[in-house]
């Protein structure tokens, strides 16, 4: 147990130098945008204010406290622990730019709120007339912050341009870097040396105004009432979530204002603010195959979304048999065989992989995750396998572009435009990318239900339900709120009449092109001029046809489920499509993957390569780029061990051996 004087040492350390050194470098790095000020200050304290005054009320008139200790219980509902909790968290979060914002409310805080509940207190106890003296207190108060000041400093240099000499910059990012992890200590030390027994029943009210109803109210202003950046927005939320501050404490104890119930409040609002990352820590800690990564992915993004992905078309029959259909193959399993020196590397489209495994096009990801695209294909290209960029992604060619090194693939849909068409290939050739996908199974649109009703847009259309259900999904809308894409961005301001998202709906109903045929197949091969891959295929006869018309590569594919309902599972039809093309063409696998098993039995059963949809969105949505990371490793580990289980050193040497196949699995069917 650390003495008293060790935690006031690592206090003081903390307040007076490892906070303001961050605050300091990040202001001084940060945008400056002091325009937006004064809109951040009255969205975040209008409400802030209201409900202090009606936490006051509620202490008054219903707990029956005087003035004095009242004021301490309405400070509690409204001052967050902005500084040991709040300033490293934003900052680590969304970097420089929050700085600015995050000074703006501690400088708030400690002026509007503190100084409000104090002038109260002294109203009650003392002498009113000793009340301007008590406003010159604060005032000085402010001036002598350590964390204030270094904000206002860092400022003033980011606007006057004046340069701060590289030494300095590295020894205050030494300090800022340890301002995060020593205030989490130091916040942990001091609760942990205060009193927690009395008063839990009494502050259990405080603590719902402080955790839900405050930042609930900054929410409404912040979004509703003022033009913000996005990460101000996010700042000013996050910040009114966070747990009661120990300066509350510091007020009750100084007055002798109910110091040992006020420590108690501070104690349980600091964790239950902690419960729901704690708990979903252990979870991602625990993370074992691709069902772990669903459960995260369905609590943290929005219904809508989650349907979006989760959803066949009509009864999905189709859908569900996609995924049923592997568990009626079975492996043989062999032993004594040596399994030293595996391998699971192979080749697609000419490209060594660590795995013959791609990610396949799915469209709106950056509304599963902020810049969902962007980070799903740097988690492949780390990884070492192909990711497929969709045409109706919410990052652009050019976003995906800038932010990766190694080509990708790009996904067109057969639309009716053919200018746009154009235009969408040369950019994909611009942005370098190794080979187009068509889609040729979206000529005219399967319905899916849970889509039509939940309204699906990007942005999310904002009904009674919807709000209701984004209002539960925190982390989904900070991060949501801090990101510059959010709508299509491959079609919005390329397409024609297309220049916002309010235009893009009337365009997608049209889009798409009806007549297609296999002339056109041509005509869009011809226009790329490099490597395609032709995606949809479902009977050995259009297989026949696009080898004869020269693609590259096809994929057996029903769209998962989500266009013709009733239709054959895909791996039901792939034995008969390998039948068919031989070794002619490259096969491909999609729809109902969900475990490194199942990609062993579609490359068992003759497909070179499988591409997975649903597996890597769940693991982007629950973690972002550490999410789809974790989905491959989690495939590349099942396959791995499987594949040795049954007898096999190298991937490219599996074949139908190692399984056991029914003898009606690819089904008696009359015609």
């Amino acid at each position: 147990m650390l003495s008293e004087h060790t935690v006031g040492g690592l206090n003081t350390f903390v307040f007076y130098f490892a906070l303001p050194a961050l605050l300091l470098v990040e202001t001084y790095q940060a945008p400056a945008a002091t325009r937006d000020i004064g809109s951040l200050i009255a969205g975040y304290y209008l409400p802030g204010i209201a409900l202090f005054f009606a936490a006051l009320l509620i202490a008054r008139r219903l707990i029956g406290l005087r003035l004095a200790d009242a004021a301490v219980q309405a400070l509690a509902a409204v001052f967050s622990n902005v500084g040991f909790i709040g300033l490293p968290l934003v900052i680590l979060l969304f970097g420089s730019e929050a700085a600015l914002p995050a000074v703006a409310i501690v400088m708030g805080d400690t002026i509007v709120m503190l100084g409000l509940a104090t002038a109260l207190i002294e109203a009650d106890l003392g002498d009113p007339r000793a009340l301007s003296a008590l406003f010159r207190r604060i005032a000085v108060g402010v001036v002598k912050n350590p964390i204030v000041m270094a904000g206002v400093i860092g400022l003033t240099l980011n606007l006057t341009q004046v340069p701060i000499a590289d030494p300095l910059m590295r020894y205050g990012g030494l300090l800022a870097d340890a301002a995060g992890p020593c205030a989490l200590f130091a916040l942990g030390a001091t609760l942990a040396g205060r009193p927690i027994s009395q008063g839990a029943g009494e502050t259990a009210w405080v603590c719902l105004l402080k955790l839900i109803v405050h930042p609930a109210l900054v929410a409404v202003a912040l979004i509703g009432l003022f033009d913000l950046p996005p990460v101000w927005v996010a700042v000013g939320i996050l910040q009114a979530a966070l747990p009661v501050a120990a300066n509350v404490y510091v007020l009750a104890q100084r007055y002798q204002l109910r110091p040992a119930q006020t420590s108690t409040g501070i104690f349980f609002s600091t964790a239950l603010g902690i419960i729901s990352p704690t708990a979903e820590a252990n979870e991602v800690a625990v993370i074992t195959c691709i069902d772990d990564l669903k459960r995260l992915y369905k609590r943290r993004v929005p219904k809508m979304f989650y349907d979006y992905c989760e959803t066949g078309s009509w009864t999905e029959q189709t859908f569900q048999e996609n995924s049923s259909d592997f568990q009626s193959i079975y492996f043989r399993q062999r032993v004594a065989i040596d399994m030293t020196n595996r391998t699971t590397a192979g080749q697609m489209l000419g490209e060594d992989v660590r795995m013959p495994v791609a990610l396949s096009p799915v469209g709106l990801t950056g509304m599963q995750h902020a810049d969902g695209e962007i980070l799903a294909a740097k988690a492949a290209e780390d990884f070492g396998v192909p990711f497929t960029l969709s045409t109706l992604s919410i990052c652009s060619i050019e976003d995906v572009a800038a932010e990766t090194t190694k080509p990708f693939w790009f996904q067109v849909y057969t639309l009716s435009d053919d200018d746009f068409m154009r235009r969408l290939m040369e950019r994909a050739r611009a942005a370098n990318c190794s080979a187009i996908v068509i889609t040729l199974d979206l000529q005219v649109q399967g319905q899916r239900h849970k889509d039509l009703k939940n309204g699906l847009s990007a942005p999310p259309k904002l009904t009674i339900k919807s709000i209701a259900n984004l209002a539960t999904k925190v982390s989904w809308g900070l991060e949501m709120l801090g990101a510059k894409r959010r709508t299509f961005g491959n079609v919005v301001g390329h397409a024609q009449g297309v220049t916002d998202s309010s235009s893009l709906s009337s365009w997608t109903a049209e889009a798409f092109d009806h007549s297609l045929d296999w002339n056109r197949v041509k005509e869009l091969m011809d226009m790329w001029g490099g490597k395609v891959v032709l995606k949809g295929i479902m009977n050995r006869a259009d297989a026949e046809r696009a080898v004869e018309l020269g693609a590259d590569a096809i994929v057996v594919s029903n769209h998962g489920g989500r266009q013709l309902d009733g239709a054959l599972s895909s791996i039901r039809v792939l034995p008969d499509i390998i039948e068919a093309v031989g070794d002619r063409i490259e096969v491909y696998f999609d729809s109902g993957v969900r475990s490194g098993q199942d990609i062993l039995k579609a490359l068992a059963l003759g497909a070179d390569g499988v591409m997975i949809g649903r597996a890597w969105v769940y693991g982007l949505g629950a973690m972002g780029q550490d999410g789809v990371t974790k989905a491959l490793e989690v495939l590349h580990k099942e396959l791995d061990t499987t594949m040795a289980l049954c007898g096999h050193r190298d991937i490219n040497e599996v074949n139908r051996e190692i399984l056991h196949i029914p003898e009606d699995f690819e089904g008696r069917w009359a015609n």
